[in-house]
């Protein structure tokens, strides 16, 4: 028509109003979010995510220092029983390889299963007693050696760590445990039963003063 002008607007205003989502190239990302199928956002890490995933290991790390520290373990057993016969002079060098060969062993485990599930695992109610009795034993061993100068005593708390690492192994072993209660006969089942009750009170006085 005559007198009357239409004024088109120019591809360079559109393309600066335009929003921005638009304005980027498409992708299915970008379109699944839009739509509603994007799912939620991931929670922000927490600073012990964090470190348990710079700490954690792969499997192949794992048997790594599995193989490593029972190799520590094995050769601290072997000087261990180098010392024994001179366990009356020196008996702080057998008290020492002795406790930190069952430190290392304990130590592959842990490597090998996780630090935490070994720690749930010596917890549990029929790994409690042996667990105290073990580690207790490896600390009374070391005092016996270093602060007592007793030989006597350092030998007992060792043949107590033995028998107690033997009873804990036993205890991932069906049926294992009662038929070394029926070997060892009546006496046994009873010292058993009055330790573990005890055990078992002080693991529950423990966890009253930690939750405090």
């Amino acid at each position: 028509m005559d007198g009357v002008s239409i004024k088109m607007p120019s591809l360079g205003g559109l393309a600066d109003n335009m929003p921005a989502a638009f304005s980027q190239p498409p992708s299915l990302s970008n379109f699944k979010s839009q739509l509603g199928f994007g799912g939620a956002a991931e929670p922000p890490q927490g600073l012990m995510d964090e470190v348990g995933e710079s700490m954690s290991l792969t499997w192949k790390q794992r048997l790594q220092m599995f193989a490593g520290f029972m190799v520590m373990s094995w050769c601290c057993y072997g000087l261990a029983i180098f010392f024994a016969p001179m366990i009356a002079v020196m008996p702080k060098k057998f008290a020492f390889f002795f406790t930190a060969a069952n430190f290392f062993g304990i130590a592959s485990t842990a490597f090998l299963v996780g630090p935490w599930k070994q720690l749930r695992s010596m917890g549990e109610h029929n790994r409690q007693l042996v667990s105290l009795v073990y580690l207790t034993s490896m600390t009374m061993t070391l005092t016996a050696a270093v602060h007592w100068r007793n030989s006597a005593l350092v030998i007992f708390f060792c043949a107590v760590q033995v028998a107690s690492l033997v009873w804990y192994s036993l205890s991932y072993i069906p049926y294992a445990r009662h038929v070394a209660a029926y070997a060892l006969g009546p006496a046994a089942k009873v010292c058993w039963s009055t330790a573990q009750v005890g055990a078992t009170a002080c693991f529950k006085c423990c966890k009253v003063v930690m939750s405090r």
